[in-house]
């Protein structure tokens, strides 16, 4: 959903707000932006992407948790 553009409906309202602090403003042109700023995925608390992805969005700011064992 996030690359065919599709956005919550407080989209919007989270990244003005989100905007107004430093610390989010680095991430705001990152691919996963749009993940953070939706309320109905728990915004920044938690995203899941490819484990190749992983050092890139940590070069980014974002924080590894966790894994998924198959």
């Amino acid at each position: 959903l996030v690359k065919e553009g599709i956005r919550s409906s407080l989209f919007l309202q989270n990244e003005a707000a989100a905007l107004q602090h430093p610390q989010w403003q680095k991430l705001h042109k990152h691919e996963l932006w749009p993940v953070l700023m939706d309320p109905q995925t728990s915004g920044g608390l938690l995203a899941a992407l490819d484990a190749d992805k992983g050092e890139a969005a940590i070069a980014q700011g974002f924080h590894v948790i966790g894994e998924i064992m198959l």
